[in-house]
Order: structure tokens, then C-alpha cells, then sequence
């Protein structure tokens, strides 16, 4: 009797990863995701022991490929600007191209999904910890002015990564129909997200800071 394809796994999370952003890991049916991968559902069973476990390889497959670019682009630069800024850049262009999905992992997360938690608990300290090292670089390098790095931190994060989920909610509730700029709201373009990250990055500065 032959075995199952080995990448037959590698098609069933590349299915959830593709079913996650309309329905979350709480409501995710393994049934639909071999459908979606054209595989049995027997197949499922064979590769993993239970919904608990599948999650956990989903979420590990897609923060690991994340993570290590992540990781490489900031690691390769020269001065502590740089490396700040292509940090906040990155995490920034990720959920971008994430957000629905990264909506979804919140809102389990809220909901107690216990996979789901225990992944965020254990992965975010990762990538933040590179940021907070990056901002500490920046510090040292005379560019923060009397923000603590915690505030210096939240600060940015919010404001380059905020607008992206806020635009969503101003472009489905149609706030731009009564003015005279009409149009969509992409937050998440590069060219927003770089702008956003001059003017954070200007902000947390010395220049016009008053330590109190």
C-alpha cells in the first residue's frame, strides 16, 4: 500500500493559511480545508493529530518564513537609522499584506483560543525584541529625545501600523463621500507607510523635545 504524499501537509496549511482570513482558527473546518487543498480528508488525520496541532504548524510555517527575512533584513544594516527604520518598515509592509488574517488571530486570541495564544505568547517577544534592540541603537546614537524607549516603542508602532487597519474602517463606512477628496484610503502602500515613518521617527527626535 503506497503512503500519502509527503508535501501532502505542506498543501493542507498553505490551504488554511489561504480560509484563515475569512474565518480565524476558531471557526476554521478541516473539512474545508482539505477541500481547498484537493486532498481527502483522511489526509488530515494522517498528518496531524488534531485541530490543536495543525494550528500550531499553520502559525509556525508562517511566522518562520517572517521571521527569518525579518531577522536578515535588519541584521544586514550598517547604521542604527537604517536598522530602525527597515525594522518598522517590514513589520509594517507584513501586515499590510496580512491584515486580514492578523485581524483574525486578534480576535481568536480575544476569544480564548488557547493555540493561538500560546503562539503569540511565545513569538511576538521575537520580532519585538529585534525592534526594541534597533530603537535602543537609535537612542544610543543620540536621535531620542526625553520618550521613554517603552513609549518610544508603542509610539511608533502605532503610528505606522495603526492607520493600516484604521483605513480599512474609513474606506467600508464611506467617510471620504462628503468631501471634496474622493477616493480610497491605502494605508498600506509603501510610499504611506514611508511617509508615516518620517514623521514618527521626526517626532520621537530631540529636536523641539522639552524633557519635563
Amino acid at each position: 500500500m503506497s503512503r500519502p504524499s509527503r508535501g501532502t501537509d505542506l498543501l493542507l496549511i498553505k490551504a488554511a493559511l489561504k480560509l484563515l482570513p475569512g474565518s480565524g482558527f476558531s471557526s476554521l473546518k478541516m473539512r474545508a480545508v482539505a477541500k481547498e487543498a484537493g486532498v481527502n480528508l483522511g489526509m488530515f488525520h494522517y498528518h496531524f493529530k488534531n485541530k490543536d496541532e495543525f494550528t500550531e504548524r499553520v502559525l509556525e510555517n508562517m511566522y518562520e518564513e517572517f521571521f527569518t527575512k525579518f531577522k536578515g533584513d535588519v541584521s544586514s544594516c550598517d547604521d542604527a537609522e537604517t536598522k530602525l527604520r527597515t525594522a518598522i518598515r517590514f513589520i509594517a509592509g507584513f501586515v499590510a499584506h496580512n491584515r486580514t488574517l492578523i485581524q483574525s488571530l486578534i480576535k481568536d486570541a480575544m476569544n480564548g483560543n488557547r493555540e493561538v495564544i500560546k503562539f503569540l505568547s511565545a513569538n511576538l517577544p521575537r520580532h519585538v525584541g529585534i525592534m526594541v534592540d534597533a530603537l535602543d541603537d537609535y537612542k544610543k546614537a543620540g536621535k531620542i529625545g526625553a520618550m521613554r524607549q517603552e513609549e518610544a516603542l508603542m509610539f511608533l508602532m502605532l503610528s505606522v501600523i495603526g492607520p493600516i487597519f484604521m483605513s480599512r474602517v474609513l474606506n467600508f463606512l464611506g467617510v471620504l463621500d462628503n468631501r471634496k477628496e474622493k477616493g480610497v484610503i491605502n494605508a498600506g502602500e509603501p510610499a504611506a507607510i514611508a511617509t508615516r515613518i518620517d514623521i514618527a521617527l521626526d517626532a520621537i527626535s530631540k529636536k523641539g523635545r522639552v524633557e519635563k
